[in-house]
């Protein structure tokens, strides 16, 4: 049987917050501040799913296979997660990783406002999450980095590989699960500081938002997709222009006032804040890249093309451009919620 690498869910929808200063003027209600931060940590829990943990584990997949019996290559040399890590790094991974991305998610999981089923979904999806990054950089990466296979012929590896198999298929099915009772929450929350950002001329800080939002859109277009089983290849090249036309100008209209001073004083940003902002567009930037790749691919109806883009980031290889795009997108909502939603 084989392994969905791929979460479908919404999971990059908009991180609603707004700065400190913002946030105190369009709203006083303490209720409103919780159901921000437990959103947010939901979203947060979604996009490491989506992103980074759906990659390391593809990584896995791609090495030993994702049917129940590991595929072990006549070649094989060994197998670390991470080639240019230190082993302690490794062994802290799960650690790092459980205290950065479940802890909060459970602890705001009891909060009011009640999310009803979401919350208990929320809890599953810690539990698989924990499970897997603790079997993955626990036993896993302690196995092929002690190089134990070389001592049991691969008696321990394959069942590890058998546990790997069904833990990941677990975490898939909670995160599908989770995001399926989720989505409503996510479109009553979307864009819904919007206006209150237009009409208090905090346009630095709405055009960053629309920018989140319009890069949503398009990883739902492929998450959309992809649930049906089908490639972004096949993807409504009209659907995806517009989509992407959206996204651009969002871009075009932050890049044109991010760097006002003036601009910058009304919105509260201190000097501090301004190098993480200048990150922000350049990471925009780099989505902009994987976009236009796409674009060009479903032209092509094919990943082999040349392009302006060729080489930069995405084309072409086992990196295609709506992943790319899906990892700067998460990179992205780090960056928002770290500097311009503080």
């Amino acid at each position: 049987m084989k392994i969905r690498v791929v979460l479908i869910c919404i999971c990059m929808s908009l991180l609603l917050t707004a700065c400190s200063n913002i946030s105190n003027t369009l709203s006083n209600s303490s209720t409103k501040g919780d159901d921000i931060k437990k959103f947010n940590s939901y979203i947060e829990l979604l996009n490491f799913k989506q992103g980074w943990l759906s990659g390391v584990a593809k990584f896995y997949f791609n090495e030993f296979g994702t049917g129940e019996e590991i595929n072990i290559k006549k070649e094989f040399s060994g197998f670390i997660l991470f080639p240019t890590a230190e082993r302690e790094g490794e062994k802290s991974l799960y650690g790092f990783h459980k205290e950065r991305h479940t802890k909060l998610p459970r602890k705001y999981q009891a909060d009011r406002p009640s999310y009803g089923e979401i919350d208990d979904k929320m809890l599953t999806l810690c539990d698989k999450t924990d499970a897997f990054i603790e079997l993955y950089f626990k036993d896993v990466t302690l196995y092929y980095a002690n190089k134990e296979y070389e001592k049991d012929n691969f008696a321990k590896g394959r069942e590890l590989h058998k546990k790997m198999v069904l833990s990941y298929r677990e975490l898939s099915e909670a995160a599908d699960d989770f995001s399926t009772a989720f989505y409503p929450k996510m479109v009553e929350h979307e864009g819904a500081e919007l206006p209150g950002l237009k009409k208090k001329g905090f346009n630095i800080h709405y055009y960053a938002l629309s920018v989140l939002l319009s890069g949503r859109e398009i990883s739902h277009m492929f998450d959309t997709l992809e649930s049906g089983g089908k490639d972004f290849l096949e993807a409504d090249l009209a659907q995806y222009e517009e989509v992407y036309n959206k996204f651009n100008s969002n871009v075009s209209e932050l890049k044109k006032i991010y760097k006002d001073k003036d601009q910058l004083k009304k919105e509260g940003y201190s000097a501090d804040q301004v190098p993480f902002l200048n990150q922000f567009v350049k990471t925009t930037e780099g989505m902009q890249t994987a976009a236009t790749d796409t674009l060009n691919m479903i032209k092509a109806g094919t990943t082999e093309v040349k392009n302006e883009n060729t080489g930069k980031f995405t084309t072409g290889g086992r990196s295609y451009p709506v992943g790319e795009f899906r990892r700067r997108l998460g990179q992205l909502v780090d960056e928002y919620n770290n500097s311009i939603s503080e």
